[in-house]
């Protein structure tokens, strides 16, 4: 029987998708800036990493906003 409802994946396997380490997943789960419940681990809803992808990283950086960006992807 399938589920209809969205999608969740756990840390490891979110990380893996945006092609970032666990430490890097773990502290934007902790910080809050990826959406997700804790429920015997981290869950992330799959349309919260469409969210994530979707927004464009900014020039100024940490320092002007005040704000730590949200997760960068190196690209290689």
């Amino acid at each position: 029987m399938e589920s209809s409802g969205p999608r969740y994946l756990t840390a490891e396997e979110a990380a893996e998708r945006l092609r970032v380490s666990r430490n890097v997943m773990y502290e934007a789960l902790r910080s809050g800036r990826l959406r997700a419940i804790k429920l015997g681990g981290w869950r992330i809803p799959e349309d919260a990493l469409h969210e994530l992808e979707n927004q464009a990283p900014t020039k100024t950086g940490s320092r002007s906003t005040g704000k730590a960006p949200v997760i960068t992807k190196i690209r290689r």
